[in-house]
């Protein structure tokens, strides 16, 4: 059995724990079962750490039962042996970050929009998803749904985490019921101060405010309902910058101030479509003098 620092210290990312077990597979790898750990295996739209152990680059971690078994790059390492554990911190810090906001999101969208999350995938790099049952949203449920999220990530309320019985009333309460056809034993909750109550096993920030702010990128009907795109903090950060390099880049070639970029590619594609009616009108008259040229030439 492993024991799972990751539950209640989502913070550490250095650690040092025994080898309980240690296999060399198949394709080369080797498998590690630790008497502890603090990475998390992949589960619940989350994916797993990155790191080392012993200096050995971490490919994949997953549950096994009681257990945690981390798949490495390099070799056995005696049963017995104490080994340093590093966990990768940026990519942590990201699914946490996405993680914590996908919470508040989900309950944002359930309070503005009666739409009621039915799938999430988290990503450390890149934009984060959520789908919801509610499909034709538009620009002012959008905004409805920014700004209570990030209300209450300034908030700074408190982030906790537990578990609870398989019957406790809490389970009454939950913003998404648990099925318990894929859950067994208790049940771990995330609760967000005054504004969710969630089953989940991912990691999370212990306060809102440790994620700085959300934005949704994009939007659009999916499978029925809704897929909603969206960054939280460093990645927020990244996105931003990306779109404000593309934005002054465009501004420049176009000689224009950032607001009144829009009108301007609207003028520049009315005028583009006015040319190719006119390219199209001048081939079909060139056409027309070229067969008649010919014809002539032919009959004379």
């Amino acid at each position: 059995m492993t024991e799972k620092l990751y539950f209640a210290d989502p913070i550490t990312t250095d650690f040092s724990a025994t080898v309980l077990e240690s296999s060399q597979n198949e394709e080369g790898t080797v498998d590690i079962v630790l008497d502890k750990t603090y990475f998390y295996p992949t589960g619940g739209g989350q994916t797993h750490d990155k790191g080392t152990i012993a200096g050995q680059k971490i490919v994949d971690v997953r549950k096994a039962g009681d257990a945690v078994i981390h798949v490495l790059e390099g070799q056995v390492i005696a049963e017995g042996e104490t080994v340093e554990c590093q966990i990768d911190a940026d990519y942590r810090r990201g699914n946490t970050q996405a993680h914590t906001g996908q919470h508040i999101l989900s309950a944002s969208l359930l309070r503005e929009c009666s739409a009621e999350t039915v799938a999430v995938k988290m990503n450390a790099n890149g934009l984060s998803t959520v789908d919801v049952s509610v499909a034709d949203l538009n620009t002012e449920q959008i905004h409805k749904v920014e700004t209570l999220a990030n209300q209450v990530i300034m908030e700074n309320r408190a982030v906790k985490s537990y578990f609870v019985s398989p019957d406790s009333p809490k389970l009454n309460d939950l913003r998404r019921s648990v099925k318990f056809d894929k859950v067994s034993g208790d049940v771990r909750l995330v609760e967000i101060e005054n504004f969710d109550l969630s089953a989940c096993a991912g990691t999370h920030f212990p306060q809102t405010g440790m994620l700085g702010a959300i934005k949704i990128l994009k939007y659009e009907n999916y499978k029925g309902g809704s897929r909603i795109y969206f960054a939280v903090g460093t990645e927020l950060i990244r996105q931003f910058q990306q779109y404000h390099h593309e934005i002054e880049l465009i501004s420049k070639m176009l000689s224009s101030g950032v607001s009144g970029l829009s009108e301007l590619v609207e003028k520049l594609l009315s005028e583009r479509n006015l040319l190719q009616k006119q390219v199209r009108t001048q081939s079909r008259h060139l056409l027309d003098y070229e067969a008649q040229e010919i014809l002539a030439n032919h009959t004379s």
